[in-house]
């Protein structure tokens, strides 16, 4: 029993001394020949360094003066889309002002489609006559269109000089919350700007899979950059519009890199973008009241139809309304109220989910659409066809 207090007694006084090593080693390190890094100067060291990152993506961002070829004051042109001009003149000219990427070292440079083309009434009726490319440093130069894609609003263009800095289009995929940084010059006489912000949300429309931002956009920043936190470009930057109680109110979007990319390579090769035409049009399986509306459906035939729907998960499936007579889904024998509910094995909710299955698919890819049809689940293999 001695030893064991003994033993005690010595384990106690072990224990005293180390810890009031510690507490000295802590309050003068230095002396101890112990560095002890601050958590304030750890944390700075791991923040991107966001000053360095926008210096080296910015001389790839440039500003776009575009000018239309002249029209005679008596066209169309110039009556409808010039709203005061001097009695003497006899020729209109329209201009526009936006940002664009250079991508690689061939010099070829993404923008939005509507910065180099001239609309009327939402049509485009011309596109540019000439493009000014002025970079971050005030040099100048001008550029080509290579092809425009309207339905993404996207344009490919080539500068006349070589060896600019360029961004490449980034293949990551983006997440919601992720920061970002938005560089373009606003049509504002301002020089070139940055905003910065979050993606607030990602979702696909049209043809294009887009990013929800809000850092700040204006006009002018249309075909700009987005960059994230290691300077990747990951998206060109678009600005719309909408009206609210006779305000605009501007949204920001970008429509994502990998998306770019695709609509470029395509650009590159054949000036042009082709896409897949499944050739059906429906509506949401949850819409069963406005589609027998529409069709003018019996009340048993409505029935018939909500029963089906009703045995698949809620809100899953398209219903078919109109064929296209001749096109891809006719030919393999889709029918009027089948009800879609998986292309490739993507479950589909709404048309949005539709495009998306196959907007990244070219004329003669296949897919494989899911489909029920009284009460029986099927598969078919679909040739996309052109709309067009």
């Amino acid at each position: 029993m001695k030893i064991l207090s003994s033993l005690a007694f010595i384990a106690k006084y072990i224990l005293i001394g180390l810890g009031i090593a510690a507490l000295l080693v802590l309050l003068i390190p230095n002396r101890f020949g112990v560095s002890l890094q601050n958590k304030n100067e750890h944390k700075e060291h791991s923040q991107p360094n966001t000053p360095a990152i926008i210096a080296q993506a910015s001389p790839a961002v440039a500003t776009l003066q575009v000018q239309s070829k002249t029209y005679p004051i008596n066209s169309r042109q110039c009556f409808e889309g010039v709203r005061n001009y001097q009695n003497n003149q006899n020729a209109c000219q329209f201009f526009n002002q936006g940002s664009g990427v250079i991508i690689d070292q061939q010099g070829h440079l993404v923008t939005s489609a509507h910065v180099v083309t001239f609309s009327l009434r939402g049509q485009v009726f011309d596109q540019a006559e000439s493009v000014l490319v002025e970079f971050f440093d005030g040099q100048k130069t001008t550029a080509e269109i290579i092809g425009l894609d309207l339905q993404s609003d996207i344009a490919l263009l080539k500068v006349a000089t070589n060896k600019t800095p360029y961004l490449n289009l980034s293949n990551d995929e983006v997440q919601v919350g992720e920061s970002i940084y938005a560089i373009g010059t606003p049509y504002m006489g301002f020089p070139q700007t940055v905003t910065s912000g979050i993606v607030s949300a990602k979702f696909f429309a049209k043809v294009s899979n887009y990013l929800q931002v809000d850092a700040q956009l204006r006009t002018g920043n249309s075909g700009g950059a987005l960059i994230n936190s290691k300077g990747e470009l990951v998206g060109i930057t678009q600005l719309s519009t909408q009206d609210v109680s006779g305000e605009k109110v501007f949204q920001n979007f970008a429509i994502a890199a990998p998306d770019v990319s695709d609509i470029v390579n395509q650009l590159k090769q054949s000036g042009e973008v082709s896409r897949g035409w499944l050739g059906l049009n429906g509506d949401m399986s949850t819409n069963i009241e406005s589609i027998a509306k529409e069709a003018q459906l019996t009340t048993e035939q409505t029935t018939k139809l909500k029963s089906e729907i009703s045995s698949l998960p809620f809100g899953q499936g398209i219903v078919i309304t109109a064929i296209n007579a001749g096109g891809p889904a006719d030919q393999v024998g889709l029918q009027e109220f089948d009800i879609v509910t998986e292309v490739n094995g993507k479950a589909i909710y709404n048309t949005s989910d539709l495009l998306g299955a196959i907007w990244n698919k070219k004329p003669n890819d296949k897919v494989t659409v899911t489909y029920w049809r009284a009460g029986i689940k099927s598969q078919l293999e679909v040739t996309l066809g052109s709309k067009g």
